[in-house]
């Protein structure tokens, strides 16, 4: 990976180099779009990736040349299965997690928010994500009260995925 310009990086993989462009107007926060190179871990390279608003990523697999959608922070499960990218939408409360296969398909779509019971409110955010073999954990920390954390993990009960266990963060939300 070099920045071969200062609005282009290239990577190099075993399938031949790939290019990344910046678009115009450039320096601007919200504005343009942008590459950073972010992380390399084994067989695969992260850049960061900001579209207007919206701050992911690409990852790339080095051994194939295969560009997979990627984010801020991408965390890839034990047997490789799997990983989690992380996105942040400009304007959006908390950030959208998506769990993915490394043939693109998004297996789960959910936020770094848990929700009141009527799911109308944010009562706890996560943070940390990392994979138990095949389960991925969080921390969940109540946002009335920052010293109340637990940990969460994503778990399918009746064909939905969810965040387990829940936990009551303050009077309002008793049923969590």
């Amino acid at each position: 990976m070099r920045r071969v310009g200062a609005h282009r990086l290239e990577v190099k993989t075993d399938a031949g180099t790939q290019v990344f462009d910046d678009s115009p107007p450039y320096d601007e926060p919200l504005d343009g779009a942008e590459y950073r190179y972010c992380d390399r871990h084994d067989a695969y390279v992260l850049l960061h990736h900001r579209d207007g608003d919206n701050f992911g990523g690409v990852l790339i697999d080095t051994r194939s040349g295969k560009q997979l959608p990627g984010g801020t922070q991408v965390v890839i499960s034990p047997d490789r299965s799997r990983y989690l990218a992380v996105v942040q939408v400009d304007g959006m409360d908390g950030e959208q997690w998506r769990v993915l296969d490394f043939n693109k398909r998004t297996l789960i779509s959910t936020t770094s928010m848990l929700l009141s019971q009527d799911a109308t409110t944010g009562i706890a955010e996560l943070s940390a994500p990392q994979w138990f073999g095949t389960q991925l954990q969080a921390t969940a920390t109540c946002l009335s009260d920052d010293t109340q954390h637990w940990q969460v993990r994503l778990a399918n009960a009746q064909g939905a995925w969810d965040w387990q266990p829940h936990r009551a963060c303050d009077a309002a939300d008793p049923s969590q």
